[in-house]
């Protein structure tokens, strides 16, 4: 029985970070962010609203994917 719960647990930890991955866990480092955080003008709630904002528009992006389009949607909107 206890084997039988212990593998469970290890399944749903593993799921769990798997889940957290693909969401896009919060994490503010990565020179794609840096770059959008310095176009928001230093201002980490506006990066992560863009952030949240392009996911939002396409729930299957990757974080990394999100943070380029808010980039390139920063970019076109200053033009």
């Amino acid at each position: 029985m206890s084997t039988l719960l212990l593998t469970l647990l290890l399944v749903a930890l593993g799921f769990g970070i798997w889940f957290l991955l693909q969401t896009g866990m919060p994490r503010t480092g990565g020179r794609s962010f840096q770059t959008l955080l310095q176009r928001a003008g230093g201002d980490m709630a506006r990066a992560n609203r863009l952030i949240e904002y392009e996911l939002r528009r396409s729930p299957r992006l990757s974080r990394g994917q999100a943070i380029q389009n808010a980039i390139l949607r920063l970019d076109h909107d200053r033009r």
